[in-house]
């Protein structure tokens, strides 16, 4: 059970079971893969009298929380105090990347798995911290993996700057007119550059409005080995999105070999920054192409990064 003796407020977790994969840790936590589904069982209980008009609740990490309104889960029944019911979650663990707090690529990272109670106005009744979840590193925790395309916000000892240059296989984008450099270099200036802004940090295709295929291809100066491939995907605007990377990879520039697919795990409804993650590429080659797409009922493809890891 949760310790909930400094917990303030009309609905408490007072305990959760975890379904989902994951290693435990001593005291109370988990370690999970980047994107890895949590699955939960919690169990809240009624403290105090509750409107139910207008109140949200929602679990999650920072950046990414799942939730609803809180009548659906009393099936619009008055709830009594001392109530105690069951609400299964479940949601993928992709924490959003800020300046303070980038994405784990070589070092594992401790995110707070929080429920937090909010009014109809939206201001936060309870937030109560749940447990730790360490997000293992993206690009593996071995010092024989690099940041092969060099981006900036990458620390020096982990970054090769081994990029010769880029092409465009679908057309080229546009780049933001809030954005700094140009087109090729805003695919690898870092998520946040000086703007603080990661949407303006970004370049976007045309798609008009159905489902269609922009891209990518990143050369370099020599044959190297690439294990993962992250794009850096900003949802400005609902329809302002990608949903899917396909990676492909070639020695010659001419033909390629697809080596790997990842979806969007974020809801289309939801706005924000997400890094969508393509393992286990695993393939010597001197040029990747990434081929971005979305489902229908989207306006733009919209890019803010790509990181290439290897050696």
């Amino acid at each position: 059970m949760l310790d909930v003796s400094e917990v303030r407020g009309p609905l408490q977790v007072i305990g959760y079971d975890w379904h989902s994969q994951g290693s435990p840790v001593e005291g109370d936590g988990r370690v999970i893969d980047f994107g890895e589904r949590a699955d939960l069982t919690l169990y809240l209980k009624v403290t105090d009298r509750i409107g139910l008009s207008g109140a949200v609740v929602s679990v999650g990490i920072p950046g990414l929380f799942e939730g609803g309104d809180l009548s659906d889960l009393f099936r619009g029944a008055s709830p009594s105090i001392g109530e105690v019911l069951e609400w299964d979650v479940s949601l993928h663990l992709t924490p959003a990347p800020t300046r303070e707090k980038p994405l784990p690529f070589f070092r594992a990272q401790d995110y707070h798995l929080e429920f937090s109670l909010s009014n109809a106005l939206g201001g936060s009744v309870i937030r109560q911290v749940l447990l730790t979840v360490t997000i293992s590193p993206i690009a593996g925790a071995t010092d024989s993996s690099f940041c092969i395309s060099g981006n900036q916000d990458i620390r020096g000892d982990r970054r090769l700057s081994l990029l010769e240059g880029m092409d465009f296989p679908y057309g080229p984008p546009a780049m933001n007119s809030s954005g700094n450099g140009d087109i090729r270099s805003e695919i690898t200036d870092g998520i946040f550059t000086g703007s603080e802004v990661p949407n303006w940090e970004s370049v976007s295709w045309d798609s008009d409005w159905g489902p269609d295929l922009r891209g990518v291809d990143i050369r370099f100066a020599r044959e190297v080995f690439v294990e993962t491939v992250v794009a850096i995907c900003p949802t400005p605007y609902l329809n302002h999105r990608a949903d899917s990377v396909d990676v492909a990879v070639s020695l010659d520039g001419e033909s390629f070999e697809k080596r790997g697919k990842a979806v969007a795990l974020w809801e289309r409804t939801r706005r924000g920054i997400q890094a969508i993650v393509v393992r286990d590429v695993n393939a010597s080659t001197r040029t990747v192409r990434l081929t971005l797409s979305h489902a229908n009922q989207a306006q733009r493809i919209v890019l803010s990064e790509v990181y290439v890891f290897g050696r």
